[in-house]
């Protein structure tokens, strides 16, 4: 017989062995049921995926400039009130956000991009896209960055980018991946020099000798206290001419998360207000009606559709990007029946954007998780955890990710005929899909 010693040793080590396993298996099957979940009806919450909570994050009151320029777009998570026209909500003002928004450029923690363990590199179908799908407003800030960037983006069947890249790296990027990228021309960052407009033209004038025929003003409250200038300063006036004269379009970020309004921007006599900022965008509108236009982040007020209609109702130039993945999953989900409702009602005046920026330390698996919310967000009935931890909520308030399924047309509208559209309209394209060539 063997001796009694040996006998429990061996079976201690098999139902360690076993609990490993098992914990394998349940990890494998929460992945696969969140890729199935649009498979799911539109009013079904998945079972057994409570998020496991990260801790929550110190407080941090000084945002960088960075954040500024690329702010993590955030918000609360409002009950739905009040009637607009045609059925279309608005929300009350947000209650105080617990902490303010972490740095865009924060490391990249799995805790933070990966709460609920989906396996980001499961088999995706492709985007019922004709032409291929765009993404119209992200940072690709490297070159180094690109070769992590294409991979998720080729595995979430996103083929092409317009990119806010430093004008240092755009020759690098279009060397690398001829035909996949268009460029932003965006001033210096992180930061302004003394002799800001004048390095601003020149950048402009160098980006569009390499192609690029749009233009970013970054004007968030945060960002106009730092620079000091407003989108209707006197100081932009030749930047705007420049732009007049090249025939080329803007996009512009005015105002942010009402949360934000609501705490760091709540000294409005430093600040202002949102009312004076979407009156100061107006206004510049206004004064070049001719001239494309691009409003960020579903014009940097996506909890409020009314305001957006209107804009969209009194200027015919104007468009609208649905980038800021956090930010249009928290609001969007929020008023998920306005928003799928508005989005139709437009579905020619909206373009697809991520608002994804790399980092160096930014691998697919981060990548990947912007992709995959934008995607079950716009294509599918998901209704379930968001895998990215928003800072602007507590651990146990994180939002429910739900999703618009928006019709087919739709879609093709939104991922890539509106984009094309767009650059037409300026004397530019993508190649066609079999001619964009990838790096080795």
């Amino acid at each position: 017989m063997l001796p009694y010693a040996f006998l429990k040793t061996t079976l201690i080590r098999f139902a360690r062995a076993a609990a490993a396993f098992l914990r394998k298996i349940v990890m494998r099957v929460r992945g696969r049921a969140l890729d199935a979940g649009d498979a799911r009806p539109s009013n079904v919450l998945i079972e057994n995926q409570t998020p496991t909570q990260p801790t929550p994050r110190p407080p941090d009151n000084a945002p960088t400039i960075e954040q500024r320029e690329f702010g993590s777009k955030l918000n609360s998570d409002p009950p739905i009130s009040g009637r607009l026209k045609d059925g279309m909500t608005t929300s009350p003002p947000p209650a105080t956000p617990s902490s303010p928004a972490s740095s865009v450029f924060a490391p990249a923690v799995e805790s933070d991009y990966n709460r609920i363990g989906v396996n980001f590199r499961n088999p995706w179908p492709r985007p019922k896209v004709r032409g291929g799908t765009i993404d119209f407003h992200c940072h690709l800030l490297g070159a180094r960055h690109a070769k992590h960037w294409f991979e998720a983006a080729d595995h979430f069947g996103i083929n092409n980018f317009v990119t806010m890249s430093p004008l240092e790296e755009a020759l690098a990027l279009v060397r690398d991946w001829p035909g996949r990228l268009q460029f932003i021309a965006v001033p210096s960052f992180p930061k302004t020099p003394p002799n800001f407009i004048d390095d601003y033209l020149r950048r402009v004038e160098s980006f569009y000798n390499i192609g690029s025929r749009i233009v970013k003003f970054h004007t968030s409250p945060g960002t106009i206290v730092m620079r000091g200038i407003r989108l209707d300063s006197p100081k932009y006036k030749p930047v705007f001419e420049e732009i007049v004269a090249r025939k080329m379009a803007i996009m512009t970020h005015v105002g942010d998360p009402d949360t934000w309004y609501h705490g760091k921007y709540a000294d409005a006599a430093k600040y202002g207000t949102r009312e004076e900022h979407y009156k100061m965008w107006e206004s510049v509108m206004a004064e070049y009606p001719t001239v494309p236009w691009i409003g960020a982040h579903m014009g940097g007020n996506p909890e409020d559709l009314g305001r957006l209609q209107s804009l969209l109702d009194r200027f015919p130039m104007l468009n609208l990007d649905c980038s800021a993945t956090r930010w249009m999953a928290r609001e969007i989900s929020a008023r998920r029946d306005a928003a799928r409702e508005f989005f139709i009602r437009n579905q020619d005046r909206i373009i697809f954007g991520s608002d994804q920026v790399s980092t160096d330390d930014r691998g697919f698996d981060f990548l990947a998780s912007r992709f995959w919310v934008h995607r079950k967000l716009w294509e599918t009935a998901y209704i379930g955890p968001n895998p990215i931890f928003d800072p602007d909520l507590p651990a146990d308030q994180q939002p429910v990710l739900r999703g618009l399924a928006l019709p087919d047309e739709v879609l093709q509208k939104l991922y890539h005929d509106n984009a094309t559209r767009f650059l037409s309209r300026l004397g530019v394209s993508f190649p066609p899909q079999d001619t964009a060539v990838r790096a080795a």
